[in-house]
């Protein structure tokens, strides 16, 4: 059954023959956007050349009317409807998802990881559920542009996203296959067991796939020892600048701030920790909420009178960088136990704040130690976090101009957005 297609106003409608064009159309699949979360892929959306054919195809149907956080007419929005399957497609993909064990060799991953049975259980499920989307996206591909079409597959995430696009690809001989890879999809051990379910069968898939950091793809050529080096390269997603240059007036006050979840990874707990034992003025801002929120508060009704703690909670973006531009910021603080590359370090350095990170994943390639900040041991002790601080308050004035230098020349999501959709319409030119 082919799922309509949201409108504007988050109406159902049915999908239209699109018009035939010079560039391959892009057919973008991932996971809950544009009615959820990765707002990183909507600021890369609204970048994208107009003039570009490209279809956004989500796993997640809204649970209640919502509106879609994308507003670009020029771009379909359509959504994965599990209600609208027949019965006969989830037949189809009850027996795909234990053929395809053996089809695609994925009995070799499941046995050679611990736990065996679990890891089956998984794939089978992981497999189950990407192949009535690949069903439900392949009905509509043959609707919308025959048998025999020419189209780019792009999954936002190595995952079931990047599944559906591999299988599409051999549904359609003509059409092409790229993925990017951030964390939680590349890193095996964000996972139980270590076990990601047919890394082989998508990379042997993807015409090229695309980590967001040089440690992304270093790791992936350890992992495979080199054997899909060819395929790999680095894009990154990098960040938009809202407000320009900052307009905070210099202040003796140091303000630190922090941006991420409250979850155990994010480690916030470790920096209202080691804030405890600050002998200086000193305003704590953090933006973000989670599960860890209140053992975090229960550190702050600990500080001392000198320490202030602000605990912002959930703070749209656009208000996040609004509070960057009118503040004199002396730092952000990340001290994740693992990362891709932050975005919430790139949008700090896009307002000339000096980053101090725990160097881990990608971080050290924008966060160079001594120059635009300072890079902490993922082990760090409280007093190397409070020493850091120190140090970043007497290089305040060199940090602050290096950290906007790394951004322009690394992280400027505008320009980044056009090198990598030049870099799928040429794909689609081959």
């Amino acid at each position: 059954m082919i799922c309509g297609m949201y409108s504007l106003d988050g109406h159902l409608t049915e999908p239209r023959e699109m018009e035939e064009r010079t560039v391959t159309p892009i057919i973008v699949i991932t996971n809950t956007f544009p009615f959820e979360g990765e707002q990183f892929l909507r600021t890369e959306l609204e970048l994208v050349d107009k003039d570009i054919p490209i279809t956004l195809w989500t796993f997640l149907h809204p649970k209640q009317e919502c509106d879609p956080l994308l507003h670009r007419e020029t771009i379909k929005m359509l959504v994965f409807c599990k209600k609208k399957l027949k019965k006969n497609s989830k037949i189809k993909a009850a027996v795909s998802s234990v053929t395809n064990l053996s089809r695609y060799k994925e009995v070799e991953a499941v046995i050679g990881k611990r736990g065996k049975l679990r890891n089956l259980i998984k794939a089978v499920k992981f497999g189950y559920i990407s192949e009535l989307r690949v069903i439900q996206i392949a009905d509509w591909v043959r609707k919308t542009y025959g048998n025999d079409p020419e189209v780019i597959f792009y999954s936002y995430w190595m995952y079931e996203a990047a599944y559906v696009s591999a299988r599409l690809k051999i549904t359609f001989p003509k059409c092409k296959f790229v993925t990017r890879c951030h964390r939680f999809d590349l890193y095996e051990s964000q996972h139980a067991n270590g076990y990601l379910p047919y890394r082989h069968f998508i990379l042997n898939n993807a015409d090229i796939v695309f980590p967001i950091s040089d440690d992304a793809r270093n790791y992936l050529n350890k992992l495979y020892n080199n054997k899909y080096d060819h395929k790999l390269e680095v894009a990154r997603i990098g960040s938009i600048c809202d407000f320009g240059a900052v307009e905070a007036e210099k202040s003796e006050k140091c303000i630190i701030v922090s941006c991420s979840n409250l979850i155990p990874v994010k480690r916030v707990n470790l920096i209202a920790a080691a804030l405890k034992n600050i002998d200086f003025e000193i305003e704590w801002y953090h933006f973000g909420d989670g599960e860890t929120r209140n053992e975090v508060e229960t550190i702050t009704k600990k500080f001392p009178d000198n320490v202030h703690a602000h605990l912002m909670g959930f703070t749209p973006n656009h208000d996040i960088q609004k509070f960057y531009s009118s503040h004199d910021i002396t730092a952000l603080i990340n001290v994740s136990s693992s990362e891709g590359v932050p975005v919430s370090i790139m949008e700090a350095q896009s307002y000339g704040i000096p980053v101090i990170a725990t160097d881990v994943g990608g971080t050290s390639e924008i966060v160079i130690d001594q120059v635009n900040g300072i890079l902490l041991n993922e082990d760090f002790e409280a007093d190397a976090l409070i020493s850091a601080i120190k140090s970043t308050i007497a290089q305040k004035e060199v940090f602050c101009k290096n950290a906007l230098k790394t951004w322009s020349e690394k992280s400027n999501q505008r320009s980044l957005v056009k090198n990598f959709y030049l870099r799928l319409t040429k794909l689609g030119e081959q």
